[in-house]
């Protein structure tokens, strides 16, 4: 997950691997500065640490991932897409791309 600021007062969260966003979190007051997010390992919560005029701590909410889950080694490759393009003079078609 990456976090970006939004000039409409809130933050999103976006995917990195499908490059979605994921959720969107409402705060007050605009961020003009960068986001840093901190996990705290004894209470098991996120913060996400911004700046506006002044410092602003949000304890992040739990975002659940809406995309499928990555591909897993040993899954079957997507084959490419054969494309077949005709010759005009012989008749013969050749397949261009794919196969095994």
């Amino acid at each position: 997950m990456v976090f970006a600021a939004s000039p409409d007062t809130s933050i999103r969260a976006f995917d990195t691997y499908f490059f979605n966003q994921q959720k969107k979190i409402a705060i007050r007051d605009p961020i003009i500065g960068p986001l840093r997010v901190a996990f705290d390992a004894t209470s098991a919560q996120q913060y996400l640490f911004g700046i506006r005029p002044r410092l602003v701590v949000i304890s992040l909410p739990t975002i659940t991932n809406t995309n499928r889950k990555r591909r897993r080694d040993g899954e079957p490759r997507p084959q490419p897409l054969e494309i077949s393009r005709a010759d005009p003079e012989s008749g013969s078609r050749a397949i261009i791309g794919g196969g095994r």
